[in-house]
């Protein structure tokens, strides 16, 4: 990670799983062994262990661990945000380089879509394959 990045350490603390945490659960798309990367403080890694989904957080600051195999399914939930253009290319590259052959990843990018002040839309595009 880049020391000049000023967002690289602006993690927030939540107490409840995540917009796409609780998609990704609810479609029963967490499968296998997972890396939720860029985890955060881990409530999602947390919640998620609860639910009996066999994940493990990969944070640079928060749980270094870095993943040495390969994965049928990884998570990537509002990473890209905290890391500057170049970074997130770095990320990309290594995030797809952890996914097995014929294997999924689900980044989710935070968009704030402003209609009134304070609230948040959430859109979903799924593509078909």
């Amino acid at each position: 990670m880049n020391p000049h990045n000023p967002y690289s350490l602006i993690a927030k603390k939540r107490e409840t799983l995540s917009f796409p945490a609780k998609y990704l659960l609810s479609q029963n798309l967490l499968s296998g062994d997972v890396p939720d990367l860029g985890c955060s403080f881990g409530k999602d890694v947390e919640v998620l262990k609860e639910k009996n989904i066999c994940i493990t957080g990969c944070d640079e600051y928060h749980a270094p661990a870095y993943p040495q195999k390969k994965f049928n399914t990884i998570i990537c939930l509002y990473m890209l945000i905290v890391l500057l253009h170049e970074e997130q290319a770095i990320a990309l590259t290594e995030t797809s380089q952890l996914v097995k052959l014929k294997g999924k990843g689900y980044i989710a990018v935070r968009r704030d879509l402003r209609f009134d002040e304070g609230f948040r839309t959430h859109k979903l595009y799924n593509k078909k394959t």
